[in-house]
Formats: C-alpha cells, sequence, structure tokens
C-alpha cells in the first residue's frame, strides 16, 4: 500500500511541477520583455512558482537562524542532501539569491531553462563535464561571475561538496565558497538541511512529502586575500575548518571522524588510463581491420564462417572471451608485422578517424592540458596499436603482445592478454616504472574487461557501459560517461 502511495504522489509531483513550470512560462516573458531587467523579473516570477510548487506538494518547510544574516551580501555554504535543495534557499533572504548549480543538462528541460533565466550559474566540475557540457562555465570564469554578483547586491549559494551526498555522510568540501570569500571579502553563512533527501529518491525516482529544515549559523569571516599568500595549505585549512563547523551542527551519523578535504590531485605524475575500442569510438578495431584484410584478399575467404562461430559462441556464452583473441592471433600467422602496422595505419586514418567520439577525445585533451600523463590500455593488438598512440600523442600504449620472429607474426601472444587482470599488469607496469600509484590515476573503459582496472583507480569512469559493467559501476559507485558524438566526416 505504501509503495501505491508513493507512486501516486509521485506522479501527482511530476504533474503539477511540469503544469506550473509550464503555465507561467508565459507570464515570465510578458514581464521580461516589459522591464529593463529583465533576469529581475524572471528571478521573481520563478520564486512565487517555487513557493507555489512547494505548497501543491504539501512540502513543509522550516527556517531556523535568520537572525544571523548580515545586512550584506552574504555565501551561504551548506551540506547537499538533496536535489532540490537549492530550490528553497530562495525563501530565507529578500535579496536575490546567485545559486551555483551542475552543468544544466542535468536538470530536465523545463527546470533547466527557469534555472538559467533566474541567474543561476552553472559550472563543469569535472574534466569529464567539461568535455561533455562545453557551454557551462569553467572554474576561474565562475570566480568572477560569482564575484560580479557579490558585488552587485547579491546573495550567493555554493554547495562546497560538489555533488549531492550518496551516502548519510558528508563528502569533502572543495575550495570554491572560501576562495570566493578571500576574493570579496564577502561573510561565509553556514547553513545545514535536513530532509531534503527524502522529498525525492534519484535512484528509484519517487517523491515523498517530507519536512524540510534549513538552519542558518552564525557568519564565518575571512581576511581578504590581499596581501596574503594563497597556498594550497592556507586554503585547504580554511576549507577543513568551514567543513568541521557544519559538519559539528549534523548528526553524528553524517559525520566523517576526520573532515578529509577534496584537493585536486598533486602527485609526482598523474595518470589517466583509457581503454580503447567502445571507449574511444564506437567499435573494435581488430574487427575493422580483419574485415579489411577479408576484402582486400589478404585472408582468405573460407575462414569467414569460422571468425563468425567464435564470435557467436562467445555470445551464446559457450566461447570465453579469452579463446578468441589467441585465435585471432592466428589469423595473422607468417604476416610481415611492419606491413600489419602499415594497413593499420591506413584502416585506422580511412574508417577509425571518422568515428572518434569528439567527448573522448576533448577528455584526453583536457588531461593532457593539466599535465597529466595519458596512457592507452586496450585488448588490442600490439602491432595495430601505433595510430592510437600518434593520433593522441599519448605518453604510453599498451596492447596484447604479439610474438615475433625476424619480423614475422608467429601466430602466438606473449605475455598477458591485455584484459581483466591483465590490462590491471599492464597499468601497474606504467606506475612502476613512474614512480607513482593507482591511487593517483584516472582510469576510462566500457567492459566487463575493464572492471578490475576500474575497481582499482582513485578516480574511475565508465563509458557506455555494457550492462555487466553498468552493474558493477552501480555497485563500487562508479561515474557513469555517455558519450554519443563523433568526430565530422
Amino acid at each position: 500500500m505504501k509503495r501505491i502511495i508513493q507512486l501516486c504522489y509521485t506522479v501527482y509531483a511530476l504533474l503539477i511541477i511540469g503544469i506550473v513550470l509550464l503555465s507561467f512560462l508565459p507570464i515570465g516573458w510578458c514581464l521580461a520583455f516589459l522591464s529593463k531587467n529583465k533576469e529581475g523579473q524572471w528571478y521573481r516570477v520563478g520564486k512565487f512558482v517555487l513557493h507555489l510548487i512547494q505548497v501543491l506538494l504539501g512540502i513543509k518547510l522550516t527556517i531556523k537562524g535568520t537572525e544571523h544574516i548580515p545586512d550584506e551580501p552574504v555565501i551561504f555554504a551548506c551540506n547537499h542532501q538533496g536535489f532540490f535543495d537549492g530550490i528553497f534557499f530562495n525563501f530565507i533572504h529578500a535579496l536575490p539569491l546567485v545559486a551555483l548549480t551542475a552543468p544544466f543538462p542535468y536538470f530536465p528541460g523545463l527546470f533547466s531553462f527557469w534555472l538559467k533565466k533566474c541567474g543561476c550559474i552553472d559550472v563543469s566540475r569535472s574534466f569529464e563535464e567539461q568535455a561533455m557540457y562545453k557551454q557551462a562555465h569553467r572554474r576561474e570564469e565562475v570566480y568572477t561571475l560569482l564575484s560580479e554578483a557579490l558585488w552587485a547586491g547579491k546573495n550567493v549559494l555554493i554547495f562546497p561538496e560538489g555533488h549531492v551526498e550518496r551516502h548519510p555522510k558528508i563528502l569533502p568540501f572543495h575550495w570554491g565558497a572560501i576562495r570566493l570569500a578571500m576574493n570579496t571579502g564577502a561573510p561565509i553563512v553556514p547553513a545545514t538541511i535536513e530532509g531534503s533527501s527524502k522529498l525525492f529518491d534519484s535512484k528509484k525516482k519517487i517523491f515523498t512529502p517530507a519536512h524540510i529544515t534549513i538552519t542558518l549559523y552564525k557568519p564565518y569571516r575571512l581576511p581578504s586575500e590581499e596581501g596574503i599568500d594563497l597556498t594550497v595549505d592556507i586554503i585547504t585549512q580554511k576549507t577543513r575548518q568551514l567543513e568541521n563547523l557544519i559538519a559539528h551542527h549534523l548528526p553524528i551519523s553524517m559525520r566523517t571522524s576526520e573532515a578529509t578535504v577534496y584537493r585536486p590531485p598533486q602527485a609526482k605524475v598523474i595518470t589517466a588510463f583509457f581503454d580503447i575500442d567502445r571507449t574511444l569510438f564506437p567499435g573494435y578495431t581488430e574487427v575493422v581491420i580483419v574485415k579489411h584484410l577479408f576484402r582486400k584478399g589478404l585472408l582468405p575467404l573460407h575462414l569467414v564462417p569460422s571468425v563468425l562461430s567464435w564470435y557467436r559462441q562467445e555470445k551464446k556464452g559457450t566461447l570465453n572471451h579469452l579463446e578468441i583473441i589467441p585465435r585471432i592471433a592466428g589469423l595473422l600467422k607468417d604476416r610481415n608485422a611492419t606491413e600489419m602496422a602499415l594497413i593499420a595505419q591506413t584502416v585506422f586514418e580511412e574508417r577509425i578517424v571518422p568515428r572518434i567520439y569528439q567527448e573522448a577525445a576533448d577528455i584526453i585533451r583536457s588531461h593532457q592540458q593539466h599535465g597529466h600523463r595519458v596512457v592507452l590500455v586496450s585488448e588490442i593488438f600490439d602491432v595495430f596499436l601505433g595510430p592510437w598512440a600518434k593520433y593522441f600523442d599519448v605518453d604510453a600504449a599498451y596492447g596484447t603482445r604479439t610474438e615475433k620472429k625476424d619480423g614475422m607474426l608467429t601466430g602466438h601472444i606473449e605475455g598477458p592478454i591485455a584484459y581483466r587482470k591483465g590490462k590491471l599488469h599492464y597499468a601497474q607496469e606504467y606506475l612502476d616504472l613512474n614512480d607513482t600509484s593507482l591511487e593517483d590515476s584516472f582510469a576510462y573503459g566500457d567492459s566487463f574487461g575493464d572492471a578490475v582496472l576500474l575497481t582499482k583507480v582513485k578516480y574511475p569512469y565508465a563509458v557506455n557501459p555494457k550492462p555487466e559493467l553498468k552493474k558493477i559501476a552501480k555497485r563500487h559507485e562508479i561515474p557513469l560517461l555517455a558519450f554519443s558524438h563523433e568526430k565530422e566526416r
């Protein structure tokens, strides 16, 4: 019965939100058209719309500690429990509020539209978001925009955790609120929000009536950055103080044993490992090359049925993936390794380059611009790997090693296949040579074969994951990336 009530309330909530947001669009447009302060008019209409939605959904809102808000623009810094947290801060103070949000495409269409119109500022929080959401503001742009908002007499809302809490534990704080306060001299008003996680369950997509409590605390004022050497240690120290201040007012179950401030990786060498097939382009390198070899008569056509049967058996589960790779290597027996590499280059330029994911290329470029090492680790044969390494100008590339004798391929494999534990083996080999660790590494992959490496590095990403990897990603809370834009031909 409880489940049925939740579903009914969810349908009701979605209808109310959609109808109200849509109905007030013409009013917003008309008032903005008639006013010089268009953003201000949208903000006022938006504030009324949000209040109406709150009333119609029966959301109870309690705000405590408003006496702590000084008579000047402030930076609200709050823990981040739920998807709709930012909405409720609009009802705290008379001054307009500029909220810092995730990239607008994260939000449903109508909601995203209202966020833009009401003056919210979105930010790309990672390399991946910079590549995928090019319209979102970069971090340095955000500091300028938020500073201008404060100087213009507006309040600013920042969630220092950067993301909604996935567990009932506070996440490490980012530096943004502290840097902004030191840049502008504006006081930080620490805040806590409780109950908002019950309003909307982002995993189950279920709404539940909730009682939300926002509590404000005494302002946290920092010295202006003028004359201060803003070292990483100083900003980290101030951020830790802010996190401890907010965590102190949260239930004990939400606190960590010690505040753990988020710090961008500062190791000697930061490495980003990339799988290739279905991660950098929507296909399989060896399949494309082998097809070319059959078309050009470089492999006898009578082998085609055998090759197709191998993949059919793998799909049925009667043939292990690790058994197919040596069989493919056997097709190349007695082929000149240099000639195979040249053929791979031709096929790569003609059939693969136009299909490379633009998002993947942008992320690789972003890592390189930040001084990170980029390493390709793929199960494809080493003789086919050169074009990929050259195209992205990577620091290293590891593939399944083919045995060679007098420049000819023997049809056998040397060493572990770069799949699952084999992929981790090659990644560790590179890390050992460069005096760094998995704790200082990123990894990107799409399939079960990448799972071992993804669960070992500190910053894993599952790209267009297959079902098996999707389950693993959910279990290990690995972020998902969706690449779809191929390069133009």
